[in-house]
């Protein structure tokens, strides 16, 4: 008696993604300090040291040089980043910009006393692998904690010594001036409080006219300037500085009267009573103004001191070592996300694309996907390509179709590719086999109505490509059966 055999069943295959994740950039955060700011712009700094002759006591001045990148893309116009110091030393104030080799501004950067702020340029839109070098000039104030260490913007830098405090009656304060007895403007800049300081020495010879009558000095200031805060003056007798001490403001005989204008950013100056005055004494003027908001290193003041008959005038020049630059590059790249075509949703790793030319030329070779079915390119030249993938995720077919894309400069350009699954038929017949032979020989007809189940490895359950779950088929008239749309197992 002839009985049925099972049937013989071609063996199933399923899926299995890829999940191998490709970290861009990995590291980056190793080569010095990323400091977070408000409205951030993800810096990173390296290198920082001191530049020339470093400090070696409370009060000397010194450059520090720094290097430093922003992420790509990761910034915007208007984004700052910012530098804070140590307590031991101060900055001196000053503003400069962070320039490309073309003159392009990348950033304004503005230094003060505890901190450096720089506000990035649109520069940063247009443009990626932005980096470069700043340097400002510094001073200190105070011993480090550390003794020879500072610390700027979160990172510990190390001086050849220690610093020792300041000499036993030394004086950070403006250069010593002796006065001669003669009509003279002079001034010097006060780098560390911000000022510009001016004198003026008036012998008695100009401040009385031939009538015996006082002189009426005007003196006219840059008109970036503010009106002078507070005034000194001091009379002297021949070349000894401060002698008999100071001179009262006001109308009174030996007083002086100040009348300011700030309209024409001028005041005028008179000594009352000048003619009582021997003749080996002379007065010296002294006053403030703030430097500005936002001076640059060189730039010049200029001042004049005048009356109907002398005039004398001064220029200070502020001359700080500090300036940045900076480099980017306006290629662009191209983004790949890979997702299935039944299900955009359902990200694939493994896939890899080249970016090719008009001539079909490979420029670019994409690393593969990673688990969230991502690839970006290096830089690339803008211009027209074709984006063509190479290798298929696994248990997909490889879609050929080369995909244009337009790749502009300092932008990612993204680009989504589906991929069809992979698919296979198991399918054969059930018959009767008479010999027992596993052949189905001729009158051994096949078995219809037969119900077959399907399972995966291990008796896993089975869903086709299109996601729908397959238990069960029957065969026909003939004995025939097929399961379709079955997903592609690795080999093995």
């Amino acid at each position: 008696m002839s009985r049925a055999r099972k049937p013989r069943l071609n063996r199933l295959t399923k899926l299995v993604a890829a999940t191998a994740a490709i970290v861009l950039g990995a590291g980056m955060a190793a080569l010095g300090v990323s400091i977070a700011q408000a409205a951030v712009a993800p810096v990173v700094f390296n290198n920082i040291q001191v530049s020339g002759t470093p400090p070696k006591q409370v009060g000397d001045r010194f450059t520090l040089s720094i290097d430093w990148r922003v992420a790509d893309r990761a910034a915007h116009a208007g984004d700052t980043f910012q530098v804070p110091f140590d307590p031991a030393f101060s900055g001196i104030p000053q503003d400069f910009d962070l320039k490309s080799p073309a003159g392009d501004v990348i950033a304004n950067c503005s230094v003060v006393k505890d901190l450096l702020t720089c506000t990035f340029t649109s520069f940063v839109d247009s443009h990626i692998n932005v980096q470069g070098n700043f340097t400002f000039e510094a001073k200190m104030v105070a011993v480090p904690s550390n003794g020879n260490q500072l610390n700027v913007g979160g990172t510990t830098i190390t001086l050849q010594e220690p610093v020792a405090p300041a000499p036993s009656g030394g004086s950070s304060g403006p250069p010593s001036v002796t006065p001669i007895p003669e009509f003279k403007k002079t001034g010097w800049v006060d780098y560390d409080q911000g000022v510009l300081h001016w004198q003026v020495q008036l012998p008695k010879s100009v401040l009385v006219d031939s009538n015996g009558n006082d002189v009426t000095f005007t003196d006219t200031y840059d008109a970036r300037l503010g009106a002078p805060s507070s005034f000194d003056v001091r009379w002297t007798t021949g070349r000894v500085v401060g002698q008999n001490g100071g001179v009262g403001e006001g109308t009174a005989p030996g007083k002086f009267s100040v009348v300011s204008d700030a309209a024409s950013h001028s005041f005028t100056f008179t000594y009352h009573n000048a003619a009582a005055l021997g003749d080996d004494q002379f007065l010296t003027l002294q006053y403030t103004q703030k430097i500005p908001t936002g001076t640059r290193s060189g730039a010049s003041f200029s001042n004049t001191f005048a009356s109907t008959d002398h005039t004398d005038s001064a220029q200070l020049q502020y001359t700080v070592t500090g300036g940045g630059n900076g480099t980017g590059n306006t290629n662009g790249q191209v983004s790949v996300t890979k997702v299935d075509k039944r299900d955009s949703s359902r990200k694939l790793a493994g896939a890899v694309f080249e970016v090719r030319d008009a001539n079909g030329a490979v420029v670019a070779t994409l690393p593969a996907t990673d688990a969230n079915g991502e690839a970006t390119s290096g830089d690339i030249a803008p211009g027209n390509y074709t984006l063509v993938e190479t290798v298929a995720p696994a248990g997909y077919v490889l879609d050929s179709t080369p995909h244009a894309v337009t790749i502009s400069g300092g932008s990612t350009t993204p680009v989504t590719v589906e991929d069809a699954a992979a698919k296979v038929s198991v399918g054969n017949l059930v018959w009767v086999d008479s010999n027992d032979n596993g052949i189905q020989d001729a009158g051994e007809p096949g078995l219809g109505g037969v119900t077959l189940t399907i399972t995966g490895p291990n008796g896993a359950a089975v869903t086709n490509v299109n996601g729908a779950a397959v238990t069960t088929t029957t065969t026909d008239a003939n004995g025939a059966y097929s399961f379709t749309d079955l997903p592609v197992l690795p080999a093995g």
